[in-house]
């Protein structure tokens, strides 16, 4: 009897050290994930989402009654197709012209428009960034124009448009076999991502940079090329000895 007295009093004993073991254990990593928390400011970022159709409006470019008819002298600018390429640059050397005396302002472009190219392979967007004076777009161009208030920048907009992630997004809204073209209905359906003002700024800066980078670099390599051109050309000649690079 004494024996199984001393027997239950050391299983109460383990019992009760097993259990301060597993609170000491509890607490240190209680305590070192509060630590780790703190060193190194862990923090759980929710995605801001916001359909296209909340933040702006698209339309449709001018749709002409029949053929377009230029006049270099018209009073009304036209950007077609060919001047909003691809990768979204505008070619602004010298748009046609036509005489439109009766037109809604609304189809005038304004700067902070986005030009869409709505059909083909390659959908993405042009940055009206100057102004314009009386030019429009034509159909089937679209141009997406924010509303009032809306709380994004037209450059993060384009920019996040022409991404390739969004691309391929908006590939599913493609309608058409032989002429694919993605409707107005389908992009205000676009899911953006809407970070604060102060990142999209961020992220137009950093986009601009890049752009300049790119710009200086093809300069660069164009120059490269003329002069390797000139150097054979003077070899050629016998006039210079090649060197070994």
């Amino acid at each position: 009897m004494q024996y199984s007295i001393n027997y239950n009093k050391n299983h109460r004993i383990v019992y009760s050290v097993n259990l301060y073991k597993i609170f000491v254990a509890l607490f240190c990593f209680s305590s070192y994930t509060v630590f780790i928390s703190y060193k190194y400011q862990v923090k759980l970022t929710i995605l801001h989402m916001i359909h296209l159709r909340d933040i702006a409006e698209i339309r449709m470019g001018y749709t002409f009654r029949g053929s377009l008819k230029e006049a270099s002298s018209g009073n009304t600018a036209i950007i077609q197709m060919k001047d909003a390429s691809p990768d979204g640059i505008l070619q602004t050397g010298a748009f046609a012209r036509t005489e439109l005396p009766q037109l809604s302002d609304h189809y005038f472009l304004r700067p902070g428009d986005l030009i869409f190219r709505s059909r083909g392979l390659q959908n993405t967007t042009t940055l009206v960034e100057h102004e314009l004076a009386r030019t429009i777009c034509i159909a089937p161009l679209m141009f997406i124009r924010l509303l009032p208030q809306a709380p994004i920048l037209p450059g993060y907009l384009h920019w996040y448009i022409n991404l390739a992630s969004t691309q391929a997004k908006m590939s599913a809204y493609a309608r058409g076999t032989t002429i694919r073209m993605i409707p107005a209905e389908s992009m205000e359906g676009l899911e953006v991502i809407l970070p604060p003002l102060e990142r999209q700024h961020k992220i137009v800066a950093a986009m601009e940079l890049n752009r300049q980078i790119q710009a200086l670099e093809a300069r660069l390599a164009e120059k490269r090329q003329r002069y390797a051109e000139e150097a054979l050309l003077q070899y050629a000649r016998g006039l210079r000895v090649l060197e070994r690079p």
